[in-house]
């Protein structure tokens, strides 16, 4: 059954869990898409969308730029790659999905900045929730005007990127340690953009500028390069669920239970590779993680 028992699973990623049902049409689960992936860094998209998949989305699709997704097409048949960030065929295809990753592996250059901003865009106009991370965010930090107001972003920026946001909106601030620890920072960050802000660290916060909740669950003391593009991943899937049951809060309820639902695939799969762990192991963690959550376990 794996580490833990049954009854130490993630109560809140349990709560969002859609029924499963032989009635149920593929696509109901959920589409997400993830637009990232550049020429250096291929990885990153493929941990958020396998991620997706893995904690139950029925359906991922990747886009990235044709050098990128060709390798993106030969880590795993699963996903469906699509080799573009053209302008129309990514607002076409945002059309069919109920969430969309935007960021991983991204890069910064020049032509990426344009992408940010279209896709930010046609997620907006289609009320898309729309999960923010890594290269995403520094474009972002560039021209905040194009996330403000909206309410169904979640920015997931780590402390550096943090830092980047909070002084772009409060004209070169610094962010003082003691609000950084108490998520106060993080508060004002998320009234000041009006979305939410869910900032990564030995203590995750998240808060939408109103509701302020905390990701303390025991992680891994192992840092491995891909974590949070696991948790983007699981982040767009745990918002569709949360809005699909017209939750309170949606965006904070997914980022809570996000945090908690990671942090604990890293506890069990530090427990087995310790240092040697890697992405991948923790993504070999989620059936099981999840068959904890459904009640399937042996």
């Amino acid at each position: 059954m794996g580490w833990f028992p049954t009854a130490s699973v993630p109560p809140l990623a349990q709560q969002l869990l859609p029924p499963l049902s032989s009635s149920l049409y593929k696509g109901e689960c959920g589409r997400i898409g993830v637009v990232g992936g550049s020429p250096t860094y291929t990885g990153a998209p493929f941990f958020a969308a396998m991620t997706a998949l893995r904690v139950g989305a029925d359906m991922v699709h990747v886009f990235a730029p044709p050098e990128a997704a060709r390798v993106i097409k030969g880590y795993s048949p699963e996903l469906m790659v699509h080799p573009s960030y053209d302008r129309n065929t990514l607002r076409e295809s945002l059309h069919r999905l109920d969430a969309l990753v935007l960021g991983p592996g991204l890069g910064r250059a020049d032509s990426s900045f344009e992408t940010v901003e279209h896709v930010v865009e046609a997620a907006r106009e289609k009320q898309l929730p729309l999960v923010i991370d890594a290269d995403g965010l520094f474009f972002v930090s560039k021209k905040l005007e194009i996330i403000k107001g909206y309410k169904k972003a979640i920015l997931t920026p780590n402390f550096p990127e943090f830092g980047r946001l909070y002084e772009a909106a409060f004209n070169g601030t610094k962010a003082v340690e003691e609000k950084l620890k108490s998520g106060e920072a993080a508060k004002e960050l998320a009234n000041h953009l009006g979305c939410t802000v869910f900032q990564k660290g030995s203590k995750d916060i998240i808060t939408d500028g109103a509701e302020v909740e905390l990701g303390e669950e025991e992680g891994s003391p192992r840092r491995c390069g891909g974590q949070g593009d696991l948790l983007s991943g699981t982040l767009a899937v745990f918002f569709y669920w949360a809005e699909r049951k017209n939750l309170p809060s949606p965006s904070v309820i997914a980022g809570k239970a996000a945090s908690q639902f990671i942090r604990l695939g890293a506890r069990r799969s530090f427990k087995k590779h310790g240092r040697s762990m890697v992405a991948g192991d923790i993504i070999d963690e989620i059936p099981a993680l999840i068959a904890d959550l459904d009640g399937y376990s042996e």
